[in-house]
């Protein structure tokens, strides 16, 4: 890494890192009530940046240039999402073996972290729920099955318009089904990617 590029990747991590912290400021100083709703919206924002920010510190401290072994990423990302949402119930197994490159860790943070959100949003699921996440390869392809018990209730707090555009940059999959008062999502994740994607 050059020197050049060394300081804007610290210069970028610190600069996330602020607004992470600016927010986080604010979003303490809404009260409930009225002010639910610009709540959760801050707390979904810091969320999103908190992840960005995750990001490139695993990267840079890692010196993993473009590409991370994937079992060690998911695990401490997934460590970070949860301490982010403390559900009541979690667990989670990794079995990916191979390496991710940043695009598609990334893309699979964000994916996870807005499919988590109504966590953030639902007092019953931070109280009483349970998150269950299995991850794992087959063949060429990342398959993400993400359970949440009882189903949310404010699900429509997902935006179905970011997920749907990281999917599309990795011809990715996503659906979804409730069964016994839980909902379930299935991603999967090719990861090939599109041919003209540097994976």
């Amino acid at each position: 890494m050059t020197k050049s590029l060394d300081w804007e990747v610290r210069s970028s991590r610190d600069n996330m890192q602020l607004v992470s912290s600016f927010i986080n400021l604010e979003r303490r100083r809404l009260t409930t009530g009225c002010y639910n709703d610009c709540l959760h919206a801050m707390d979904a924002i810091s969320s999103r940046i908190e992840i960005l920010s995750f990001l490139e510190n695993f990267f840079f401290a890692g010196d993993h240039k473009n590409r991370a072994p994937a079992d060690r990423f998911l695990n401490e990302a997934l460590n970070m999402l949860m301490l982010h949402y403390t559900p009541a119930r979690q667990d989670w197994t990794i079995d990916v073996s191979r390496t991710l490159s940043h695009n598609q860790c990334r893309s699979l943070c964000l994916i996870l972290n807005e499919l988590l959100i109504p966590l953030a949003r639902d007092d019953t699921l931070r109280e009483t729920g349970s998150t269950s996440i299995a991850i794992a390869c087959e063949g060429s392809v990342l398959r993400v099955h993400l359970d949440l018990a009882p189903r949310p209730k404010k699900d429509k707090a997902i935006n179905l318009i970011v997920i749907s555009d990281l999917l599309k940059q990795h011809d990715g999959e996503m659906s979804s089904q409730d069964a016994d008062g839980a909902r379930s999502w299935v991603i999967e994740f090719p990861l090939m990617g599109r041919p003209t994607e540097n994976t």
